[in-house]
């Protein structure tokens, strides 16, 4: 397991302190020599604290280094003469001249497609014709049929017994970066921080370290993840990874954005995934790829959790559960009357616990022919959000988007439409205390977040997966651990 941190610079003092900084858990460093502006070779090597991958990446494979043929052969001899340990090559220098150059130096040739996957079996037979100790491709993955393609050429070069180093960039391609060199890949790239990445997806080094866990995935690892978009900004991962910590389960929880389901799912059955989240916008779209749906699922027409199950795809709704346990902690339900604001997936959810406490619904929603189909199928009452201030409720639900970062300004209602003694309940989780919380509060208002929703249909999605619950206090202090550092 190799993780090598990417580092990018504009002086070689900059870099060698940058380098000098790096936690012992790197393995090796990239210098990223085609970013430096004042390069001194010399002086890089010689004050390494790391093995270093030497890389003069030119223009024409996705670089910065504007120098002729000759320059690139010049730099990369003197790389090996003042002992660079690793050489990252293009196909159109003299991989015979490094070779016979290299000394104790390993030899990685290098293709980089920053616009789509190539056939990527060709791809890899033409470099191999090329004598190389690694053999490495990086290339853009616009959808995950092109993700699968990436572990499938990891999957034959390591019955080749090629070393190789297979990337899909991009953000689909973030599971080929993790679970990369469990299958085969020879290392991985991690950035120092995310506004200092070197290609389009590349994590960084905490997240592959403390969030992904990296060093613990093997190939008895169980895969579970999240679906939706957008999902970068999600705390499930960190959630879901520390739980199996805790509980010292083999489990890995990855992000995946995504666009169109069907060929996600390729993905999902290739990797032999054992369960997902579902969020935004796939909760009822995603009910056409179960095999069987629970009950409550059915009932509330969305699923925001799959488990397989013998072989099958089962959607759960663990919503619904998770948005009831903290409000009936907080007040008697019974004979309780309720505005829902929204009509997606969770808006659903929260209808059908409502229904089930005994509360008498009304939905809003800002297009009110989908928040009419809704109530019609739930038996809810129906209206808009202007109609709100000639209410009487006891309960108000915001399960829109709206006040969810990065869009923290935004309320669901005016300030001046919230009823006074009645309690204010936020799903949005990011932040933990929304502009409508901060508003509902000064009318008077009692307020709920929904932070506490989402550790409790996590831990009971993690339920689902591996037969354990995991403590909520735990999960809740580290969601809000963590959005207090943002």
């Amino acid at each position: 397991m190799r993780i090598c941190v990417s580092l990018r610079a504009d002086t070689t003092h900059e870099l060698l302190s940058r380098m000098e900084s790096l936690p012992r858990e790197v393995d090796l460093v990239e210098i990223r020599a085609d970013l430096v502006r004042d390069l001194n070779i010399p002086s890089l090597l010689k004050n390494k604290k790391f093995p270093v991958i030497f890389t003069l990446r030119p223009l024409h494979e996705g670089g910065h280094f504007e120098g002729s043929v000759e320059k690139r052969h010049r730099a990369h001899l003197e790389a090996l003469e003042y002992g660079a340990d690793y050489l990252d090559v293009e196909g159109d220098l003299d991989l015979g001249l490094f070779q016979r150059n290299k000394r104790q130096a390993r030899i990685i040739y290098s293709y980089h497609n920053f616009e789509k996957t190539p056939d990527l079996r060709r791809q890899l037979q033409i470099m191999v014709s090329t004598p190389a100790d690694i053999y490495k491709i990086a290339a853009f993955g616009a959808s995950y049929a092109d993700v699968v393609e990436f572990f499938e050429l990891l999957e034959r070069a390591r019955q080749a017994k090629k070393n190789v180093i297979a990337i899909a960039m991009g953000a689909k391609g973030l599971c080929t970066r993790v679970l990369g060199p469990a299958r085969g890949s020879f290392l991985t790239y991690a950035a120092e921080e995310g506004d200092r990445a070197t290609a389009p997806g590349q994590p960084t080094l905490r997240e592959l370290l403390h969030v992904y866990r990296i060093r613990y995935i093997d190939s008895a690892t169980t895969l579970v993840g999240l679906i939706g978009n957008p999902v970068g900004h999600s705390l499930s991962p960190l959630l879901h990874n520390r739980a199996a910590q805790h509980l010292g389960l083999n489990l890995c929880y990855l992000p995946f954005s995504v666009e169109e389901l069907e060929p996600f799912f390729r993905l999902f059955d290739y990797l032999g995934m054992k369960g997902l989240s579902v969020t935004l916008p796939h909760k009822q779209a995603v009910l056409a790829y179960v095999d069987e749906l629970d009950p409550l699922a059915s009932r509330v027409g969305a699923a925001n959790t799959v488990a397989v199950r013998d072989g099958k795809r089962v959607g759960y709704n663990t919503d619904v559960e998770g948005f009831l346990r903290p409000l009936s902690e907080r007040m008697s339900l019974e004979g309780c009357r309720a505005v829902v604001l929204g009509a997606g997936g969770v808006a659903r959810a929260a209808v059908v616990a409502l229904q089930q406490a005994g509360v008498a619904v009304t939905l809003l929603n800002r297009t009110f022919r989908r928040g009419r189909e809704l109530a019609q199928a739930l038996g809810a009452d129906v209206g808009d959000p202007e109609q709100l201030p000639g209410l009487s409720y006891d309960l108000l639900i915001n399960a829109t988007s709206a006040g969810m970062h990065p869009q923290v300004n935004e309320s669901p209602i005016p300030v001046r439409d919230l009823c006074p003694g009645t309690l204010v309940y936020d799903l949005v989780y990011n932040p933990p205390e929304t502009l409508l919380l901060r508003e509902a509060r000064s009318r008077g208002c009692a307020v709920l977040g929904g932070v506490e929703m989402f550790v409790h249909q996590a831990a009971l999605q993690f339920e689902l997966w591996t037969g354990q619950r995991p403590p909520v206090e735990m999960l809740r202090d580290l969601v809000l651990d963590e959005l207090g550092k943002a």
